[in-house]
């Protein structure tokens, strides 16, 4: 697998050594006009995002189908970001290999090209791929949703082992029918990044605050007929249309197409992709797991103080992130680690005092914010003490939450693979490790300080091994 990761990395430097000269420059204009766009479309998702938050919290509070949802939401946001990185990973590379193939044959064989071709039924198009993509996937997501749904018990005990009783049969029936549902419609977000790659920064953010206002309204109106199991229709009901207009905006036509020139490619890249994400995203599921060890209530309060954390981060230095991003990837795939190195500094200085405001007014008025948005309805005063207590906590992750997506990108433009994978699964080893002691010595406390330390253990393993990189091309290159 680490061969076909170093062929993949190898091929992605290759692309960015062939673009002609200011290319980069060209590229990170974009990427700032288009981030304004994006930062603007991204305001109005966090706000609804934040709308159905306190919607379920104010119907639910922090109570058993609280925690139950918690943990199975959880899984869905791991599935969820493993589309997102094969959309980035394979998906646009493969689409782009179909384009240039498709321009290939058209100036080599113009005088044969039909005045009107279905791009559908182009040997190399674009289009053809997606359709032929998406049926893979979709097949792919009805077989593992159907092994779901067939192993609901054994999969329920996993993610829970501790719970009994009203507490596990809440879980038992999200994973029965949210989970395995949900799944089936995590392709969405793949298709999601290619609007990105199109510039169509609309139909990136429009699919998604679509279906977050028909979860919020369809929500509150099954709650009145049907309580809790409300969510069980919701929520899937609000990502499958959020699917259905991925695939209308990028004319994805449903057909019965299988085979495609193009999508060798994309095959070859998912076991890289799929490798990366891996390590680095099974932080999620182990948080998930000890998260269960905790009373009822408490993890829905680490996970309501992580969502706050996530948006205010969304609100501030990830839209920083962006705009440094450009510059950062153009360094690196000069292979200037000098300019990286000093990119990265700067992303950081200025990442950190955006960030300090933020953490120390969160840390003195946590619970006032916390009382304000969220505690009405069934969201109750202590519910507010859990929640600030950890959110008091977490905040300071914000500044870690735009640093290492400029890390990791720096290493896979470096071609740094191999140690981004070992130093990934020596933190996960550690936050295995970390995680359980904070449950045993401080219960919900613990647990959140133990995933604070282990983020900055991270981005301080990556940084202090770049610039232990920089030192040693210092020393070779030295006379």
């Amino acid at each position: 697998m680490l061969i076909h990761l170093k062929r993949f990395t190898q091929f992605q430097a290759s692309i960015y050594r062939k673009l002609p000269p200011g290319s980069w420059q060209k590229l990170a204009s974009l990427s700032r006009q288009g981030g304004s766009k994006i930062a603007l479309l991204q305001i109005l998702v966090v706000g609804l995002t934040f709308l159905k938050e306190i919607v379920m919290t104010a119907f639910l509070g922090l109570a058993q189908f609280m925690d139950a949802y918690t943990l199975v939401n959880n899984i869905l946001i791991f599935t969820r970001s493993y589309f997102e990185q094969l959309g980035y990973g394979a998906l646009i590379p493969a689409v782009a290999q179909c384009e240039s193939a498709e321009s290939s044959r058209k100036q080599a064989h113009p005088v044969n090209q039909p005045a009107q071709t279905d791009q559908h039924d182009a040997p190399f198009s674009p289009q053809r791929l997606l359709v032929v993509l998406l049926n893979y996937t979709i097949l792919f997501t009805l077989l593992v949703g159907g092994a779901i749904g067939l192993l609901h018990q054994p999969i329920a005990q996993l993610i829970a082992p501790s719970w009994s009783g009203e507490k596990l049969q809440h879980l038992l029936l999200l994973t029965w029918l949210v989970l395995p549902s949900c799944f089936m419609f995590q392709v969405a977000e793949m298709f999601r990044v290619l609007c990105i790659q199109e510039k169509r920064f609309a139909l990136y953010q429009l699919p998604r605050i679509t279906s977050l206002l028909l979860f919020i309204v369809s929500f509150v109106l099954l709650l009145k007929m049907m309580g809790p199991m409300g969510l069980v229709i919701a929520l899937p009901l609000s990502q499958l249309v959020e699917l259905l207009m991925y695939c209308v905006g990028l004319k994805i036509r449903p057909r019965w197409v299988w085979r495609t020139e193009g999508s060798a490619s994309f095959l070859q890249k998912i076991i890289p992709v799929s490798l990366t994400w891996g390590v680095f995203s099974l932080t999620a599921l182990v948080d998930n797991y000890f998260l269960s060890f905790l009373p009822t209530g408490e993890p829905s309060a680490f996970r309501y103080a992580y969502v706050s954390v996530l948006i205010a981060g969304s609100l501030t230095v990830v839209n920083l992130q962006m705009v440094k991003l450009a510059d950062l990837n153009q360094a690196c795939s000069e292979q200037d680690l000098e300019k990286a190195l000093a990119i990265l500094k700067g992303a950081s200085v200025q990442i950190l005092l955006w960030s300090l405001p933020l953490i120390v007014g969160s840390v003195v008025f946590a619970p006032w914010l916390i009382k304000v948005v969220y505690e009405r309805g069934a969201f109750t005063a202590h519910n507010t003490m859990l929640v600030s207590q950890c959110y008091q906590i977490l905040i300071v992750m914000v500044p870690y939450t735009a640093l290492w997506r400029l890390m990791s990108s720096c290493f896979y433009n470096l071609n740094l693979i191999r140690p981004l994978l070992l130093i990934g699964v020596v933190l996960l080893a550690l936050r295995i490790g970390m995680d359980w002691l904070g449950l045993q010595l401080m219960g919900l406390h613990g647990l959140s300080w133990m995933v604070l330390m282990n983020s900055y253990l991270l981005l301080m393993a990556l940084g202090l091994f770049l610039l232990a990189v920089r030192n040693r091309l210092k020393t070779e290159g030295a006379p």
